[in-house]
């Protein structure tokens, strides 16, 4: 906690005040830094109190084989953590696959938004020894995606997090139980693997099995609680057990923050560079050298699956590069960052322009910086930013910025490893719209070309990736996984586009997904979404073009639009009025539009030429 003050008392003090934010806050501070259950069980009993009816909240349904009231008081206040309101129901002890299977049962009455899977072999019987270990792993990845189907059966939009097994403790037959296929350890992680071959789409894996080795598989285990209450998890750890599955949960609707913004001296190297000099930095050569070139050997791997990496410094901007360009054993280079400030100011005035360089909320950036009190100072001048709380000893610093449950993904794309090249472009544009005279002058400077395609399978994961996230420049929200985008690619009577954007800065890649349903001489845009780093390029006029000139060739006269609000896409209400569909009536949550074919098919801006046109 930033200042030593109890944010369980702060937020009842809060909540006393009748300040609800406040007292969330509190609460939010709690499931970040807190491991200890008994504090976590008194937050979620505040919380429950705090919060009103909840028409954004998300309903989980947690189904196990084990006690699991406590971890679903967990997890609820573990998605104050990435800002969500979690409703968490569990059935009674016992009902893993009954309740997924009972049609009146209230696990799915009304239908979730999340079903979170639990299973524990200590409860489903998984011998020490196995003769025949392929037919024993088969049977359980059968059960496992059957009963995924089930569920999907029952609740088609909803997304299954599942967690993987870990092995219960003992090793009755010695050895053998870990090395031999026929042994149950090897059989476990066989069935782990072979699950995370198979979640795609709206399955996503929770990895328990790494977390139970992180944290030890005896304190993950403690016969105690299960002998007393059926508890499968040591109640130590189910805390953690809850950050875990909301990080998964946050990855995969597309909430994690996308960027970390670092300081310098003493947190990306050892020393001050203005006093001890470029060649007095501490890099390697003893344990505290040692320890920051840990830290930014993670950094480089977050920014290999897509996290962007920036720097905030109190520093002469020219001497806060040198480390960069002089010093060889430095693992991070400049061009592995999008953004780079140093000056004098506060850094809670520099953290906005770095995020508005970026085009990202400050909502986006998380923070990192060896001193309290420039910490303190972040928190209190950008409470949007999250703030990693760095322990004295350097040696913590990458445990540290492990534990923070944001930065996660649940699949790597190639665009997200040529991300810091996208977002460095990005914030190139911005000084070049910065300098433009007016706003034609600034897209006729981008130098910008597109390439605009039906989706196949080289884009199938991009696209996908691209549907189930983006929730700002969306106008319909729909979400549809890997196996339901490959019916479309079949289907005569869909068109799909995806497009690709590059200017004279760099490429940002596949940004942008239209997809068009046809009936008689009527197309429905079903999705039309785009990346936030393209907003203000105008690639959705050109993209509706392409989509009407597709939709015009299958006879098609009217191209009709669905905007669908949302809590996050007010960004876009007044998209189809902009590119003159007019108003066509009421629809579900939202509202239709319409335009002529021919009127979409001029739609294109001069400012983007099309690749291969």
């Amino acid at each position: 906690m930033s200042d030593g003050t109890d944010p369980l008392s702060m937020a009842a003090a809060a909540r006393d005040a009748g300040d609800v934010h406040s007292a969330r806050q509190a609460l939010r501070e709690l499931a970040l830094h807190d491991d200890r259950l008994r504090r976590w069980l008194a937050g979620n009993r505040l919380l429950r109190e705090l919060r009103g009816p909840g028409p954004d909240s998300l309903r989980v349904t947690l189904l196990g084989t084990s006690t699991l009231d406590q971890t679903a008081q967990a997890i609820e206040l573990a998605g104050l953590v990435a800002n969500l309101d979690l409703r968490v129901v569990t059935p009674p002890y016992g009902q893993y696959e009954a309740a997924a299977l009972d049609p009146v049962g209230a696990a799915f009455d009304p239908l979730p938004d999340v079903v979170v899977l639990l299973p524990d072999l200590r409860a489903r019987a998984l011998p020490a020894w196995e003769p025949d270990p392929e037919r024993a792993v088969k049977e359980w990845v059968r059960s496992t995606t059957s009963l995924w189907e089930t569920i999907h059966g029952r609740a088609p939009g909803t997304r299954i997090l599942q967690a993987n097994l870990v092995a219960p403790p003992g090793h009755p037959v010695g050895t053998l139980q870990r090395v031999d296929p026929r042994g149950r350890d090897r059989i476990v992680r066989a069935i782990n693997d072979q699950l995370a071959e198979q979640a795609s789409g709206q399955v996503a894996m929770v990895d328990v099995a790494g977390l139970a080795a992180q944290v030890g598989t005896n304190r993950w285990h403690d016969d105690r609680y299960w002998f007393h209450a059926k508890q499968a998890v040591g109640l130590s750890v189910v805390p953690l057990l809850a950050r875990e599955v909301v990080k998964v949960l946050t990855a995969a609707l597309g909430r994690s923050r996308k960027v970390v913004v670092t300081d310098l001296d003493n947190t990306l190297w050892g020393g001050i560079v203005g006093e001890d000099g470029v060649a007095g930095l501490r890099l390697g050569g003893d344990a505290v050298g040692e320890a920051h070139l840990a830290l930014q050997h993670h950094l480089r791997d977050l920014k290999q699956r897509g996290v962007i990496l920036a720097v905030c410094s109190k520093n002469d901007a020219d001497l806060a590069r040198r480390p960069f360009e002089e010093r060889k054993d430095m693992v991070l280079r400049l061009e592995d960052l999008s953004a780079f400030v140093a000056n004098w100011e506060p850094k809670s005035h520099n953290l906005p322009r770095i995020a508005q360089d970026l085009d990202l909320g400050l909502d986006a950036l998380v923070f990192l910086d060896d001193n309290p009190a420039e910490r303190e100072q972040v928190r209190v001048g950008c409470p949007a930013v999250d703030v990693v709380e760095l322990p004295s000893e350097p040696a913590g610093y990458v445990d540290a910025l492990d534990r923070y449950p944001l930065l996660d993904t649940i699949r790597v794309t190639e665009e997200d490893a040529d991300r810091t090249a996208q977002y460095r472009a990005r914030a190139q544009a911005k000084a070049l719209e910065r300098d433009a005279g007016t706003v034609e002058d600034f897209l006729a400077g981008l130098q910008m070309r597109a390439e605009i395609r039906a989706f196949d399978d080289l884009t199938l994961p991009r696209v996908v990736q691209l549907i189930g996230k983006t929730n700002q420049w969306n106008l319909t929200t729909r979400r549809h996984d890997a196996a339901a985008v490959k019916e479309m690619l079949e289907d005569p009577a869909t068109v799909t586009r995806s497009a690709r954007l590059e200017d004279r800065f760099g490429d940002h890649g596949l940004v942008a997904v239209g997809i068009a349903r046809i009936e008689g001489d009527q197309a429905t845009l079903d999705t039309l979404l785009m990346s936030c780093r393209v907003i203000g390029r105008h690639l959705e006029h050109t993209l509706l073009a392409e989509i009407a000139a597709a939709v015009a060739a299958k006879g098609v006269t009217r191209l009709v639009g669905e905007y669908l609000t949302t809590e996050r896409n007010g960004l876009v209400a007044e998209v189809f009025p902009s590119l003159g569909f007019t108003p066509a009536g009421k629809c579900d949550a939202g509202t239709r539009w319409v335009i002529d074919v021919d009127a979409a098919c001029r739609l294109a801006t001069p400012h983007i030429g099309l690749v291969g046109a």
